[in-house]
């Protein structure tokens, strides 16, 4: 029994029984003729299959799929190469082997292609079933089997595009869940036995692992269905696990209609072709109903994938040692991170003090304890983190940057969240519980010594531990403290268009300095022309308008970055050239880390503008936006059975569609190497942006 699931040749872990297409038992949908079982035991011949019968004058016997559509010529394929790959890597063989594995290119082409997972049930008693009606009679394929009992077949390489998911094969994967589906359809394409299906199928076998028989809307029908065993979504969790690994463009999110309100319906062509997340078929085609009782938010609301995981801020405070985010008294909690932070004598947003001159600063400082564990608020992806011995000159520079993807109601938002000032983690004098994400295998590194920045990609759920709060500040003002950011590539805040955030302020006209005059008037409590530092503290613990500057978001270059070029920026605020070079050299450059190399990982603007928000707020906000769908009312759902009592079902499931019109169309079918021809621009036409 396996382990892993593959990406072009390469294992990731999975930590739930599965099988691969080359292990004895598994089923193989790489190969090029048709199969009657399971994978033989080795040096054991595969079985034939009666009905694939010779099709003159290319194809002799056992080769071509029984039941091709009349209008798609005879072909031995059930899959392809994904176009956006063109001719790299070295697919499997005929017989389903590997020639020496597809290479790294290979590997991130795939990583950066997949974006969907497409999720149906198969109509069929079990997995031997699904893969004899997918392989050998419709020339169709998934990349994964889901059993009754919950054991995993991973039929293809991800790196490969199924037959699965019509409009959707080339930036998606696929899975098939053992379901017979629904139970009183008359007019089927095969009778179906009612509730006694699984006593009676399969003389039983399957009987002991229990489904419920519910009602389900979709597509504006409703059908009464058997729902899934526990084994299955015991197994669903584990490969939600191990694809945030495998595929990280891939974000544990699904289609909604609100915020946590699950949408029944398909999905308009434009808003699908640019979604990236978890679907059902019936959100890609309209006459399908698969994967009928699959309850998305309910998979994701569950710990085990952490979308429900514990709601957090970063840390707690003295004043309120546990960070768990009370909905009811959100509001209440984030004053105190506020005062936290404005009561200090510095980090505040978006404004730091620099002489009698003032800098953006794109996060906050928080005040507490050494040591104390930072936590995530949102699930995410860590992709990049410094761990190193302090600096001598000003403290921990260490970090740990996540990236964000997921959807809040029918938008995906996409931010990320910055921990600077973290403890060295593995410091053989501070034993400390190392956070998950630093058992991953590193990606890449960008630097060296120890101001080198590791880049990662390992998936952390929402109240999972990042790090631990480190000391920061020159040798003597050093003490505790977290830098804590949030920044995005977009602006999320039009995106997801609730007009919380207002009129943005234009950071670019000063690049690094304030140039702001509105900000400026506000602080300037006397009105000479200069912002001192009893003033720029006054605003932040007495103004009302400090409130207005939480709920404003800035559009600036990062503090991060190397450019634009920090002396030429400080000429103004430190005029003596050596003591600048001294400046840049002790304080400002150890802490630096967006470079190229990061920002193309992760995904970040090179120049380093972005838009930042006070991430106390943005906190709340989201939360909010995540607690509150509305008024808006769900377009389906699942029900008691006697909600199906009386009602017709013209829906079709994977095994109705016996064309296979809902896993293929005609671009499935160009050669591989017309493929490998196509261009960027047109690749780019029919792929658009994210």
């Amino acid at each position: 029994m396996g382990t892993n699931i593959y990406v072009a040749g390469y294992a990731f872990p999975i930590e739930w029984p599965t099988l691969a297409w080359f292990e004895p038992g598994g089923y193989n949908s790489h190969l090029l003729f048709c199969n009657g079982g399971p994978n033989p035991a080795p040096g054991m011949p595969y079985s034939t299959v009666s009905q694939c019968v010779a099709v003159p004058p290319n194809f002799g016997p056992n080769i071509v799929p029984y039941n091709l559509k009349p209008e798609i010529g005879p072909h031995d394929f059930r899959f392809r190469r994904r176009r956006t790959m063109g001719s790299l890597g070295n697919p499997p063989a005929p017989n389903g082997e590997y020639k020496g594995g597809w290479g790294k290119e290979a590997l991130r082409a795939a990583q950066a292609t997949v974006r969907q997972f497409c999720i149906h049930h198969d109509g069929c008693l079990d997995a031997q079933m699904t893969y004899h009606v997918l392989h050998n009679e419709r020339g169709l394929s998934v990349h994964f089997i889901l059993q009754n009992d919950g054991l995993i077949f991973q039929t293809l390489d991800l790196a490969v595009a199924g037959f699965q998911c019509k409009s959707l094969n080339e930036t998606s994967i696929g899975i098939e869940m053992n379901n017979r589906g629904d139970i009183d359809r008359p007019g089927a394409a095969v009778k179906k036995t009612g509730e006694d299906y699984y006593e009676k199928g399969g003389g039983g076998k399957w009987a002991k692992y229990k489904r419920d028989i519910v009602s389900v809307k979709v597509n504006n029908s409703t059908i009464r269905s058997f729902g899934y065993t526990k084994e299955q979504v015991g197994a669903m969790h584990a490969l939600d696990q191990a694809l945030r690994r495998a595929l990280p463009n891939l974000p544990p999110t699904y289609p909604q209609i609100a915020p946590g309100v699950q949408s029944w319906r398909t999905m308009d062509p434009w808003s699908l072709q640019s979604y990236s997340g978890w679907l059902g078929h019936y959100h890609e085609t309209s006459n399908k109903w698969d994967p009928g009782p699959w309850d998305f938010a309910a998979f994701f609301r569950d710990t085990k994938s952490g979308g429900g995981g514990r709601k957090v801020f970063p840390l707690g405070l003295k004043e309120m040692p546990d960070p768990s985010i009370d909905p009811d008294k959100i509001e209440a909690q984030a004053i105190k991170y506020y005062e936290n932070n404005e009561r200090g004598d510095s980090g505040f947003f978006p404004v730091g003090r620099w002489g009698d001159s003032y800098l953006w600063h794109t996060g906050i400082h928080l005040h507490v304890d050494k040591l104390t564990p930072v936590l995530c608020p949102f699930p995410g992806r860590v992709v990049a983190v410094r761990n190193g011995p302090e600096s001598p000159s000003i403290g921990s520079v260490n970090f740990v940057l996540v990236k964000h993807e997921f959807s809040v109601g029918p938008a995906l938002a996409r931010f990320f969240s910055l921990y600077m000032h973290l403890a060295r983690l593995g410091d053989p004098k501070v034993k400390l519980q190392l956070p998950q994400w630093a058992a991953g295998k590193p990606v890449d590194e960008d630097g060296t010594g120890d101001l080198r920045v590791t880049l990662y990609d390992e998936p952390v759920g929402e109240g999972s531990l990042l790090g631990y709060v480190g000391e920061a500040g020159p040798e003597d003002l050093r003490g505790a403290q977290l830098h804590f950011a949030i920044f995005s590539k977009e602006n999320v805040g039009e995106k997801l268009g609730d007009g919380f955030w207002g009129e943005i302020i234009d950071g670019t006209v000063g690049r690094r300095l304030l140039k702001y005059d509105e900000l400026e008037k506000l602080m300037d409590g006397n009105k000479d022309g200069k912002v001192s530092r009893e003033e720029l503290l006054r605003f932040f613990n007495e103004s009302s308008d400090a409130q207005d500057m939480r709920n404003r978001a800035l559009f600036a270059v990062s503090e991060w970055t190397e450019l634009p070029d920090w002396d030429e920026s400080l000429k103004a605020v430190v005029p003596d050239s050596a003591s600048r070079e001294d400046l840049i050299m002790n304080q400002i450059q150890p802490s630096l880390w967006w470079t190229n190399v990061v920002a193309k990982h992760a995904g970040l603007p090179k120049d380093g503008e972005v838009y930042h928000y006070h991430p106390i707020t943005f906190i709340k906000w989201m939360n909010e936006r995540l607690k509150n769908p509305g008024t808006v009312a769900a377009d389906g759902g699942i029900g008691h059975q006697d909600a199906a009592k009386g009602q017709t079902n013209t829906l079709l499931s994977d095994f109705d569609d016996v064309g296979g019109d809902s896993f293929v169309d005609e671009s499935d079918f160009i050669s591989s190497q017309e493929a490998a021809d196509l261009t960027l621009e047109q690749l780019a036409d029919g792929y658009p942006d994210k």
